[in-house]
């Protein structure tokens, strides 16, 4: 859900193309009306920085020429550090989709988050079919926490906020034009 909007932000920017001026790109963090809302079991949940592939946390931007090879195009640059844009824009969509608080690493706040998210991509490239590829693994977990119990002679029992879990993903979108000025993505 909110790694479709990841791909979704990803691909409004350029992934390929060359020539002689140095562009730079920005992930799109407009806001966006999402279809999807989430009552959260937590008030707080925290995004761990996303950990991208070597090629995809460069500055360059990549893409797959017509053989399959991972290439960086050296005249379109992201306008920020591809791994902290892509955490930003996860804990923006997220704080969208549900009712916690979310924010990115570090932590903010004062209260200590109930639930973490950590994101760790395996491929997010502009592909040499004219999509855009997202897959990799996240991780949702809770901290153990205290039990409120008003009784002094039973004892405080610690349990997690929110069941540990494991999933993957593999999102592939159309782009709908190819080149520095893709913009936009299918579906």
């Amino acid at each position: 859900m909110t790694l479709r909007l990841l791909v979704a932000a990803a691909a409004a920017v350029a992934l390929a193309g060359c020539d002689d001026n140095t562009r730079r790109y920005a992930l799109d963090a407009t806001p966006t009306e999402s279809a999807v809302k989430v009552r959260a079991r937590v008030a707080s949940v925290l995004v761990r920085a996303v950990s991208l592939p070597t090629y995809a946390a460069a500055e360059e931007i990549a893409f797959q020429d017509a053989s399959g090879v991972i290439k960086l195009n050296k005249s379109d640059l992201w306008a920020d550090e591809p791994e902290r844009a892509t955490t930003l824009l996860t804990s923006r969509h997220l704080n969208q989709m549900t009712s916690a608080t979310v924010a990115p690493q570090p932590w903010p706040l004062e209260e200590t988050p109930q639930a973490t998210v950590d994101i760790r991509v395996e491929q997010l490239v502009a592909t040499n079919r004219n999509t855009l590829r997202l897959s990799g693994q996240y991780f949702i977990g809770g901290q153990e926490i205290e039990s409120y119990d008003t009784d002094e002679a039973r004892p405080k029992v610690a349990r997690r906020t929110i069941r540990s879990r494991s999933e993957l993903f593999d999102i592939e979108v159309p782009l709908l034009s190819a080149g520095p000025s893709a913009g936009q993505v299918q579906g």
